[in-house]
């Protein structure tokens, strides 16, 4: 609207910057995975380098260049640029750069629960400034984002509110591998319970971790379980999900796997991208024989509901390692 606006033109199809900017930011994020990894195995002379090669033909940004839509790869690339700063302890950064991921797509938000978690286990020790640092990096981010559509006329609220309020009013049980595949397709009933029920979720995933899971098992779950689950929760219980939208899990599994350097770990991986590019592939297909969404839902409403448990099992095995990392697992198997 703003290029139109101001007189710009395009010397190519459309459809060619989409790609562009897809790869673009594919590049980025393997960048990034490489400084990530570099972070947490600083003594391997390969496995950066491997893991940022691997990345670009993963699942997420590979299928990525095949959408004729605003690509994944760009709000998926905040997302890591945002995890770098906060594992660098540069949290205002890390916060800025999520919330500008997503004002482009909201799934970057997905890593919030994450650093909430952090906040929420450093505020005592914090300063002032650290405390509302958050609220400050996340404000300045928003109100950047919305400047564009400002400029040509429109509100803050346009450009912010009105997509949230829009997209969670959206259908609860699209094409998705949720908990909505086997209940009723109401989201008048649903939408407003579906966003309540993941706020619960967290604060008692939260409640266990800090009441029964001791401070110096933390490392082994912050960010390779945490990290992975994040996602998975919030695509499992928010309504108005599609089927590309945990694929950010993808890529925090294969760090979580680096970090962790065991089997089960990497088993999750695997699994979890596995998954997404078997039910990616299968929508693509359907839609390129012509199917509109109900189409979609009643035909294979049945396959969803099986790779929706299997999408549980994966999020369970998860689960297990902080059971395993428990004051409770430890006292049962005494």
């Amino acid at each position: 609207k703003m290029w139109g606006g101001w007189g710009g033109h395009l010397y190519f199809p459309l459809e060619y910057y989409i790609k562009a900017m897809a790869v673009f930011f594919s590049i980025i994020s393997a960048v990034t995975m490489f400084f990530l990894i570099k972070h947490f195995r600083p003594k391997s002379c390969y496995l950066p380098t491997v893991i940022a090669c691997a990345t670009l033909f993963s699942p997420a940004f590979l299928l990525d260049i095949l959408k004729a839509n605003l690509p994944d790869s760009l709000y998926l690339s905040f997302m890591l640029l945002s995890l770098l700063c906060f594992v660098k302890r540069k949290t205002g950064s890390a916060w800025f750069l999520c919330i500008v991921g997503a004002c482009f797509k909201l799934m970057a938000i997905y890593l919030i629960p994450v650093y909430i978690w952090f906040y929420l286990k450093n505020f005592k020790t914090d300063s002032l400034y650290e405390k509302i640092k958050p609220f400050i990096f996340s404000f300045l981010a928003l109100l950047i984002c919305s400047l564009p559509n400002i400029i040509t006329g429109g509100s803050f609220k346009d450009a912010i509110v009105t997509p949230i309020l829009e997209r969670s009013n959206a259908m609860m049980n699209s094409y998705s591998l949720s908990i909505w595949n086997f209940l009723p397709n109401n989201h008048k009933d649903f939408h407003l319970f579906a966003i309540t029920l993941t706020g619960l979720t967290f604060i008692i995933l939260f409640i266990f971790l800090k009441s029964f899971v001791r401070k110096e098992h933390y490392a082994a779950i912050e960010f390779p379980v945490l990290l992975t689950l994040s996602p998975l929760i919030c695509y499992f219980f928010l309504p108005a999900q599609h089927e590309a939208y945990f694929a950010s899990a993808t890529i925090f599994a294969v760090l979580g796997a680096v970090i962790m350097l065991n089997k089960k770990f990497f088993g999750i991986a695997v699994a979890l991208n596995a998954l997404f590019f078997y039910i990616y592939s299968l929508i693509i297909s359907m839609i390129s024989k012509a199917m509109n969404t109900i189409d979609l839902l009643s035909s294979g409403r049945l396959l969803f509901q099986l790779l929706t448990l299997v999408y549980i099992a994966i999020v369970g095995s998860l689960l297990q390692e902080i059971w395993r990392n428990s004051r409770l697992y430890k006292q049962t198997t005494s």
